[in-house]
């Protein structure tokens, strides 16, 4: 990763039915949130050993990489 990023938001694009976010300057699109968490942690090389959901994944990667994410699903 070139450049520190610490904010992550992770919003729901209802148009195409998916999840976006935008990572080091590109935007992601994935049909699940887990898809950009992997995303998100690729990015910082880290790979967590035991994720029991979507919501314990984002809390392991803020508390490992010191980062923020925020879930936006404003439908």
């Amino acid at each position: 990763m070139t450049s520190k990023q610490t904010h992550y938001t992770i919003a729901y694009d209802d148009f195409n039915d998916s999840f976006l976010c935008v990572i080091d300057g590109e935007t992601i699109s994935a049909n699940f949130v887990g898809e950009i968490l992997s995303y998100i942690a690729k990015a910082y090389d880290f790979e967590p050993k035991m994720i029991y959901s979507e919501v314990h994944y984002v809390v392991v990667l803020q508390d490992e990489l010191n980062i923020t994410i925020k879930l936006d699903f404003s439908f």
